[in-house]
């Protein structure tokens, strides 16, 4: 009788936390899953505000005569350069404006223009 009662104790001890165990595993993948909806969520966010922000923009650029896509372009360049610039392995080196050309002209690969 005592044995049984105990063998029914473990049984029920087992089931306990394999149950703890299912339900934790659950709650960690709703939080991932909710996780990753919140990053989607914030990235879609970001592109409607982008999306707005330069429709806005070209709106107040055209009403100057000023092409818009050109404006647009050169704020994404900036933001671009920005971030070469501040990664660490970007090297800074100031040309002379007379060699600029020639120099950029080899970095691109057009030496035998050059020669």
């Amino acid at each position: 009788m005592q044995a049984r009662a105990v063998k029914q104790t473990s049984v029920i001890e087992a089931e306990g936390i394999r149950d703890s165990m299912i339900r934790e595993a659950e709650g960690e993948a709703q939080e991932s899953l909710s996780r990753a909806e919140g990053k989607a969520q914030a990235m879609i966010n970001a592109a409607t505000a982008e999306a707005r922000s330069i429709k806005e923009i070209a709106r107040a650029v055209a009403k100057t005569g000023e092409n818009p896509s050109k404006y647009l372009l050169a704020v994404k360049y900036i933001d671009a350069m920005q971030r070469i610039v501040r990664s660490g392995e970007t090297e800074l080196r100031g040309l002379p404006p007379r060699t600029a050309g020639v120099q950029s002209a080899q970095a691109l690969g057009f030496n035998t223009l050059l020669s």
